[in-house]
């Protein structure tokens, strides 16, 4: 059996949505939202994995890399970008390459 070159990358976060009803910023959290972290490699946006927030915001991407991809340097992936969705809408971040 021949040794994997598997990694595996846990990412965790909190979203907040801050909303400016009149004069001061509310922040709360939402639970449910779609939350999707991209690498954006030199010709393509790559998706890399997808969680949800809880109650409290608190979301937690695991996903895995086969082999030594150009964008894993040093154990870290690079240039990633997030994208988040309300009842399966896109409400923040984009494909950088649409």
């Amino acid at each position: 059996m021949e040794p994997t070159n598997t990694r595996y990358f846990t990412v965790k976060g909190n979203l907040e949505c801050g909303f400016t009803p009149d004069v001061s910023t509310v922040y709360k959290d939402i639970a449910n939202l779609g939350v999707e972290l991209w690498n954006k490699s030199p010709m393509e946006a790559i998706f890399l994995g997808r969680g949800v927030t809880d109650e409290n915001g608190d979301f937690t991407i695991n996903f895995e890399v086969e082999g030594i991809p150009p964008y894993l340097v040093d154990g870290k992936i690079s240039d990633v970008f997030m994208k988040v969705y309300y009842n399966d809408t896109l409400i923040s971040g984009a494909n950088p390459y649409e």
